[in-house]
């Protein structure tokens, strides 16, 4: 188990790149909260007043204030790049926003990938933001007038070379391990239909006996916030980054080591294609490379080009979160 991260610009890192093939890509990419700095961000323009809370003024710089949320990850060139460093069939995962999932997933297709259906991960610590209209009561107006509950995850592959099968015995890239990311439970599973009947009332084979499962549940594109509970237990329970995970430099959109390490694990190839390495562009305070490692992953590369975070996350690499 090894990591290497790097403080340079992912473009840059990408050019100068000479190593072997990665088998996966887990990031979480400037999600470029935008639309304030469009109106007040240009230098042109007259200075961002505070409003009520100092919104306004905050967003002209980008997501809270910080000039790294960029519009990187709207581009298809930089996926594509990015593509050229993985394995064919690689299943990767990007952390996006609610409000601009449709920017970075375009991007991502428009460079080549497969995209697949998207893992909603539901938290119960969002807050509305909303304007009320005072001229009906019970009337509210923004696009943030609806508590944010859902961080969708783009889920997306490198096409396989030649047959599907053969690319992924060749290469260990492109399979999900299935039972390596169950979710845990006391229940005994039934993984047969019914008396062999399909759930449009078909018979699809004859009746056989029932077996049983005890490996936990198949994982899901859900996961779910601890403090929400039931009935929600058939998914993978996560709770958002602890005082302990903050405390490290209070990066604004960072991630549990736990999801981290579950989505890592679930792409992570088996134990015979050693070395397996995955691909962490945009690092941020580390999260993800954390839970790679955790996950058992042999190599993983990370590059972030702010130099307090790139320090931040070096640190708890070396402590692996402690």
């Amino acid at each position: 188990m090894s990591f290497e991260i790097y403080n340079e610009d992912i473009i840059s890192w990408i050019e100068r790149y000479k190593g072997p093939l990665f088998h996966s890509l887990l990031c979480d990419p400037p999600y470029n909260l935008d639309t304030v700095r469009k109106r007040f961000g240009n230098p042109a323009s007259v200075p961002a007043q505070f409003g009520r809370d100092g919104s306004f003024q905050r967003l002209s710089s980008g997501f809270l204030g910080q000039d790294w949320d960029t519009s990187i990850a709207s581009s298809p060139g930089l996926w594509y790049n990015l593509g050229t460093l993985l394995h064919p069939g690689a299943i990767c995962f990007s952390y996006t926003h609610a409000r601009t999932y449709h920017r970075i997933a375009s991007a991502i297709e428009a460079a080549g990938f497969i995209i697949y259906p998207m893992i909603g991960w539901i938290t119960g610590q969002g807050f509305p933001h909303p304007t009320k209209l005072v001229e009906y009561e019970g009337y509210y107006y923004n696009r943030n007038a609806l508590k944010g509950a859902l961080e969708p995850i783009c889920v997306f592959q490198k096409p396989y070379e030649g047959s599907l099968k053969d690319s992924i015995l060749q290469t260990g890239a492109g399979a999900f391990w299935i039972d390596g990311a169950r979710i845990s439970t006391d229940e005994i599973i039934p993984i047969n239909v019914l008396e062999g009947w399909s759930g449009f009332g078909e018979l699809v084979r004859p009746a056989y006996t029932p077996t049983k499962n005890y490996k936990g549940r198949w994982p899901s594109n859900v996961i779910v916030d601890k403090g929400i509970g039931q009935p929600y237990e058939r998914f993978f329970f996560v709770s958002k980054p602890n005082s302990k995970e903050k405390s490290y430099g209070k990066h604004p959109t960072q991630k549990p080591i736990t999801m981290n390490e579950h989505l890592a694990r679930m792409i992570l190839p088996p134990a015979e294609f050693k070395n397996r390495r995955l691909l962490n562009p945009f690092s941020g305070s580390g999260s993800e490379m954390i839970g790679a490692l955790n996950a058992g992953w042999d190599e993983v590369v990370g590059i972030e080009s702010n130099q307090d975070y790139y320090k931040l996350a070096e640190d708890r690499l070396n402590g692996l979160g402690n």
